[in-house]
Formats: C-alpha cells, structure tokens, sequence
C-alpha cells in the first residue's frame, strides 16, 4: 500500500484531462487513447507497485514526460491549470 494512504491525486487528474482535452481537439482521438492507456499503466504501476509519490508534480511530471514527451507534457502541464 502507498505510503499516506488515500493519497491526493487531484493535481494527477487535471493533467489527464488536460492531456485528453488537447487531443480532442486535435482530432487524433485513437493515438491520445493510446497514450492515455499507457500513461494511466505507468501511473498505476508506480504508484502501487513501485510506491512512488505519483501525487507530487516533479515525480508525474517525470512520468508524463517519459511517456508522451516534452513538448505534450508542457501542453498538459498548461492547460491543466484551467482546471482549477
């Protein structure tokens, strides 16, 4: 079990939904659900099975940018503000 139990993944959920919101409307909705398979597997993982603090920006930033890449965690860190 994660150290802190029940962690606070809000910060984690408005990057997703910034994430799916930028490839809406792009219009590449099969690749962004690609991705957004892969980037939840690798969240999930290192949360549960890795015990990683997942919650904390610099560590899912780390995990964003190792999945989708610099310049689409950049977007996703952006416009996840608009979710606040």
């Amino acid at each position: 079990m994660p150290e802190g139990f029940p962690v606070k993944t809000l910060t984690v959920m408005r990057a997703l939904c910034a994430f799916t919101s930028l490839h809406e409307e792009e219009g590449k909705e099969e690749e962004a659900q690609k991705k957004l398979v892969a980037l939840v597997d690798v969240l999930l993982r290192k949360l549960w099975v890795e015990h990683e603090k997942v919650y904390e920006q610099d560590v899912f930033a780390g995990i964003f940018e190792d999945v989708l890449g610099k310049e689409e965690t950049q977007k996703s860190e952006s416009l996840s503000y608009h979710y606040t």
